[in-house]
């Protein structure tokens, strides 16, 4: 009896010790699992977070690069400093994102440096991903040409060091290349010191004529104003002539398969350039054809009918106006033409022109023997103020002048339709008002010809056929 009670005694601590045991390993159990999940649940957290922070780094970065390729799709290139430059704390980690950002910088550099060679709109084109823009091709449309350049700029140059000319040149194009670009034109060429200006070309251009016109009068009232900076740097004054004309050409890319260029091809090219010329036989800044002044709103400029002229390499004459002013207040509202904004804009091909530091000037080391520096008149430039037309409407033409004009023209009328005598007081008197009015000097010797050579010269045509350029 002893030994079974030992024995039972022995097998309950057993049990007990088994139960505890079994306790033990399912405590341990639980907190394992508990550990188990912990440890899952923050890594999975962890992982969760990190993943996010990785998207982000990886996904802003693209994200602002695909805005900056939408926006170099319209070509607009107007990114501040910062966007444009990187430095050290903005740099991306990711060395794959950093290269494509690099990458598209140095893209965005070389189309904007690319849009100075060539007119912004064309380069926008091509970048908008106009397969037919970026090959040989051409479309028949009117546009209005202007051409423009310094009077006697060839005398000027004789007298200016190379620094000095470079440093005019600069200052010049730069001031009428935004006062045409803000009236929607688009620069062509820059012709040494002259310009060729296209509108309605390779883009629409609602008013083309009337807004040829009014660029040509800002521009002389722009030079006013830069003439004041010249003076003060003691570089020579300028003045303009400008030539308008209105027809049909051929615009579009022109060249060869590997070579070509944007431009236009027709007759009325040529006779812009002739109406250019003429400005300096009639003694005036600006003149338009009849094409032009027929596509122009009604009393919005004040024009002269100066003359009709068959020009070298035409055989139809061409009535030439010559562009005396604004009309009058209201005149510009009327015809839809705004005086454009006076800061730069996106389509504005020297809106980065805001200093001389992009104008390497030439030296003179081969004269001192040494690397010669800039002269001290580059090194103190300020930017050239933007011409006054932006902020003040085209000043309306003389009525003085206009009156004048008015005179000139009855004497004109009266030369065509063969009453000399009358022409002649005409102009006799207009001439001792305005002794300096060389239209109406030439006028008054072709009237004086024709009395000499009698009413029946057979040869006699009150067209004037000029036989140079």
């Amino acid at each position: 009896m002893a030994f079974s009670k030992e024995a039972t005694e022995m097998k309950a601590e057993t049990q007990k010790q088994v139960l505890e045991k079994e306790k033990l390993a399912q405590e341990t159990f639980h907190t394992m699992v508990t550990i188990i999940v912990c440890v899952a649940t923050f890594v999975t957290v962890f992982s969760a977070c990190l993943g996010i922070l990785v998207a982000r780094a990886v996904s802003n970065p693209l994200k602002q690069l695909g805005l900056r390729m939408h926006r170099l799709e319209s070509l607009d290139t107007t990114m501040n400093a910062s966007a444009l430059t990187f430095r050290a704390r903005n740099r991306v980690h990711i060395q794959e994102i950093q290269e494509v950002n690099e990458g598209f910088f140095r893209l965005t550099r070389s189309i904007k440096g690319f849009a100075r060679f060539v007119p912004e709109t064309v380069v926008q084109n091509m970048v908008s991903g106009d397969r037919r823009k970026r090959g040989l091709h051409v479309d028949s449309r009117i546009v209005t040409i202007m051409f423009s350049d310094v009077k006697d700029f060839t005398s000027i140059a004789e007298h200016l060091s190379a620094q000095d000319l470079i440093l005019t040149l600069y200052m010049y194009l730069t001031e009428m290349t935004r006062i045409v670009e803000r009236f929607e034109g688009v620069v062509s060429e820059i012709l040494g010191d002259g310009l060729l200006v296209f509108w309605n070309t390779p883009n629409n251009v609602e008013n083309h004529p009337a807004k040829a016109c009014a660029a040509a009068l800002a521009q002389q009232q722009g030079l006013s104003v830069l003439n004041e900076h010249l003076a003060g740097l003691t570089l020579p004054q300028l003045s303009i002539r400008v030539g308008i004309h209105t027809g049909k050409v051929l615009a579009g890319n022109i060249g060869s398969e590997k070579k070509m260029k944007f431009g236009c091809i027709g007759d009325p090219i040529n006779l812009a350039s002739r109406l250019e010329g003429l400005c300096k036989y009639y003694g005036v800044s600006s003149l338009c054809s009849g094409y032009t002044k027929v596509s122009l709103p009604p009393n919005l400029f004040a024009l002269r009918k100066l003359d009709l002229v068959q020009v070298k390499g035409k055989r139809e004459p061409t009535w030439v106006y010559e562009l005396m002013g604004h009309a009058g207040a209201g005149g510009q509202a009327t015809a839809g033409i705004q005086t454009p904004p006076c800061h730069p804009t996106a389509t504005d091909s020297t809106r980065s022109a805001t200093s001389f530091g992009l104008l390497a000037l030439p030296t003179d080391s081969h004269k001192t023997g040494a690397q010669s520096r800039p002269s001290p008149r580059s090194q103190e430039l300020a930017p050239v103020q933007p011409a006054i037309f932006c902020s003040e409407p085209l000043l309306p033409a003389d009525p003085v002048q206009c009156r004048l004009a008015l005179r000139y023209e009855q004497a004109l009328i009266a030369f065509h339709e063969g009453r000399m005598s009358d022409a002649d007081a005409g102009l006799d008197a207009l001439l001792r008002d305005a002794p300096e009015d060389k239209a109406a000097i030439l006028l008054l010797e072709r009237v004086r010809a024709r009395v000499r050579g009698g009413p029946q010269d057979p040869n006699w045509s009150p067209v004037l056929q000029m036989t140079h350029k």
